[in-house]
Parts: structure tokens; C-alpha cells; sequence
């Protein structure tokens, strides 16, 4: 049977996963939209995986690529058509894509702009040394703003 979403649409490859990682950390580190028809499936396969991996005491991480990016900007063209039909259409994708949206939520709350397991700091992309100047946790909070801001067309009541 197919797994379906809260919006009432099966997911087209989705079934359900469960968390073996154990104690370990798993760090995805972006661009999961933008790869072909099933980011919509990856988007749910990664949250449930976020959910369960706490009760094993392991971690998921999930970094956010210039592609996340891209889409809370609401620049679309990497978009495929078969991933917009997987949300019901564009206006249906574009809706979860917002700010307050299933996956804009998702992106704006849980996943991070970076991340430090161990001794390894995990990014997108790459790191200047100078945009770490005032610290590790400075510049997350300065991504998360800048994100969020991306994210609402700059709105500060959202």
C-alpha cells in the first residue's frame, strides 16, 4: 500500500523506513529537491528518519544546499514536471514550498544551515574562514535569519 501525506496524495515511491543507523550520525548534506521526480518522497523519507533516530540515539542532520534555497526563493526552474506533478501541480507545490508550507516549514525548523559532529564540520558548498569569524554559532543564527527572511519575502511576523 502506498503511504500518503497529510494533504491526501500518495507518495509515488515512499513506503516507510526504519532507523538502523543505531547511535550514529547521519548528516545529508543538501540539494535533495531538484535531482528528479521524487524529492517529495526523499523530503518524507528524511523526516521520518529525523523522528526515529533520537529513540536509537543517533542523529540525522540534514544541511541545507543552494537548492533548498532556491526553492523557498521561489526560483523554480530546476524544477522537473514530474516533480511538480507529485504535489498535485505547481500551485500545490509552491504552497508546500512556502514559508508556513509542509516542506518550507520543515526546511526553515529542522534542517541546519551547518553542523559539527566530532571534529568534522559539515556544510554546503564550502566555508570562508572569514564568514567564521565571530564564531560557529554565530554564523548559524545569521544563516537561520537570512533563510527565514529568503523564506518570507522578508517579513519579520513570520
Amino acid at each position: 500500500a502506498k503511504a500518503v501525506a497529510g494533504d491526501g496524495l500518495p507518495y509515488d515511491r515512499y513506503r516507510g523506513v526504519r532507523w538502523i543507523g543505531g547511535n550514529a550520525t547521519l548528516v545529508q548534506t543538501g540539494d535533495i529537491v531538484d535531482r528528479g521526480d521524487f524529492a517529495r518522497d526523499l523530503y518524507k523519507l528524511f523526516s521520518e528518519l529525523r523522528r526515529q533516530a533520537p529513540e536509537a540515539g543517533g542523529r540525522v542532520v540534514n544541511i541545507v544546499g543552494n537548492h533548498e534555497l532556491l526553492n523557498l526563493q521561489r526560483d523554480l526552474r530546476y524544477v522537473s514536471p514530474g516533480d511538480n506533478a507529485a504535489y498535485g501541480g505547481a500551485a500545490k507545490r509552491k504552497k508546500a514550498w512556502a514559508a508556513d508550507g509542509e516542506l518550507g516549514r520543515q526546511i526553515l525548523e529542522e534542517f541546519e544551515p551547518l553542523d559539527v559532529v566530532g571534529d568534522t564540520l559539515f556544510v554546503h558548498a564550502g566555508l570562508m574562514p572569514k564568514h567564521a569569524e565571530g564564531g560557529l554559532g554565530q554564523l548559524k543564527d545569521k544563516a537561520r535569519q537570512a533563510l527565514r527572511a529568503v523564506a518570507t519575502g522578508g517579513r519579520r511576523d513570520a
